[in-house]
Formats: structure tokens, sequence, C-alpha cells
């Protein structure tokens, strides 16, 4: 039951996350037990941190450059009354994005989440660049698309389940079934898989230095204590440097 550096690479970015782990190196005898009662609010905030880091590496992972992102939004006299009326109608909507993404000849991938202010309920999207003239008119109000720029690092993926899992009302208290209605991406999505390494103790610096050839992305890094195990944590993001030809360096 070791101290574990997991390191997983999403694009360019390299996710690096120092923790204790209960069951890594077990051998099988360190299992997870059944769920039963309710989430506490310690293990929620846990559940929550992994869930938008997961999603916002599977997000550097898949788009770029190319892609885009996208909010679509209801005029006042269509806004859907609950969630069931507004999936109905993005359903309508995505069989026609489909359609027309294979006309195009162009892969669909996609993320998704639905916002539901008590106002003004809203669709945020990232999908598989295309030429705009051929997707389906939105019938319901505007759409803003927006280019993904070339920053190395984006966390739009963490904001799409952020948007679902934190901002509706539930302060800190998750419905972790309602996420899962708000939120969705499509199943050909690269999903980046973790390497593990034993590091043994807990004894890290404070702040990491990079290897060569890389940087630690600002305001990535993050030290704290587990708020259910109390044990160290650390985690942060690295990225290569670019020359100033815009070559990477490594």
């Amino acid at each position: 039951m070791p101290w574990v550096q997991k390191t997983t690479h999403a694009g360019k970015c390299i996710y690096i996350q120092r923790h204790y782990s209960s069951r890594y190196g077990s051998k099988h005898k360190c299992t997870r037990g059944s769920n039963y009662g309710k989430t506490s609010e310690a293990q929620a905030a846990v559940n929550n941190r992994q869930a938008c880091l997961q999603q916002e590496m599977i997000f550097n992972a898949n788009f770029g450059p190319g892609d885009l992102t996208a909010t679509f939004t209801f005029r006042k006299a269509d806004r859907p009354k609950d969630i069931q009326k507004i999936k109905k109608l993005w359903a309508a909507y995505m069989a026609k994005l489909r359609y027309a993404y294979k006309k195009a000849g162009v892969e669909f991938k996609w993320m998704r989440a639905i916002e539901t202010p008590d106002k003004n309920p809203h669709i945020h999207m990232a999908l598989s660049g295309v030429d705009l003239t051929k997707l389906p008119r939105w019938p319901y109000g505007r759409v803003e698309f927006v280019p993904i720029d070339d920053r190395d690092h984006h966390t739009y993926g963490g904001y799409l389940r952020e948007e679902t899992h934190i901002k509706q009302g539930h302060e800190g208290k998750y419905t972790t079934a309602k996420s899962r209605v708000c939120f969705s991406r499509s199943r050909n999505l690269v999903v980046p898989e973790p390497e593990y390494q034993i590091i043994y103790s807990d004894h890290w610096a404070d702040e990491p230095r990079a290897p060569k050839g890389y940087y630690v992305v600002k305001d990535t890094l993050n030290n704290w204590e587990d708020e259910v195990t109390g044990f160290k944590y650390q985690s942060y993001v690295l990225c290569p440097i670019r020359a100033k030809n815009h070559r990477y360096l490594c």
C-alpha cells in the first residue's frame, strides 16, 4: 500500500498526481467495498475534483486547434420548462449533427454539458472542427462558435463537468445522478490511461522541478491534504517548452 506517482499523457499535457494509495500493489487483497448510504461531503468533493480532472484530460487528448467550442442558447419564447424537455430537443438536434458530420466526411467527436439555471438554460459543447455552413440550424435561439486556440493546456473539459456538478444549486452537495444527465461525451474519444510508479514516501518538493524541455503550467500546481484520508496529495501539469519559432524543444 505505497505512495504512488500517477502520470497521464493527454495531448501535449502530462498530468502528475502524487498521493497515497490503499489499493495499488495490494495484489487484489484490498478491494473497493460496495456503495451504501449517502456520500459524505468530503468524499463528494474528492469525487468531483477527480471527475473534473478526468474530463479535462480527455478534452486535451482529443481537441485542439481546428476544433470548436459552442454555446447553444434558447430565446425566451422557446425556453424548455425542465431538463427532460431540453434532453428531448437536444436529442433531435444531435441526430441532425451526426448526419451533417457523416455527410461532410468528418469524424464527430463531442463533449456536452447542459446548464440549467432557473431563468436561462443553455448548452455548452466541444466538437470536431468542420465547415460551419454544413451544420444544421439551431432553431431555438443563438449559437456562438469559438475556435479552440493553440495553447498547450486547456481546462474546458473540466469546466463542462463542473458546470453540471457544482453550479446548479448544489452548493457543494453534489447530486451525481443529475450530473450524469447533464454531462455527456461521445464514445469515440480517446481516454488517457495513467502510468503508476511507486515513490515510497511523501517527501516530495512542494514546488516540483520540471524535466528538461518542459514547464509546470501556472495555476495547476496544488498541494493539499485529502479530505477523506488526510494524507498529502500533489498534482500539477507539465507542457513542452516552445522555442521562438513555435517548435517544441522536446
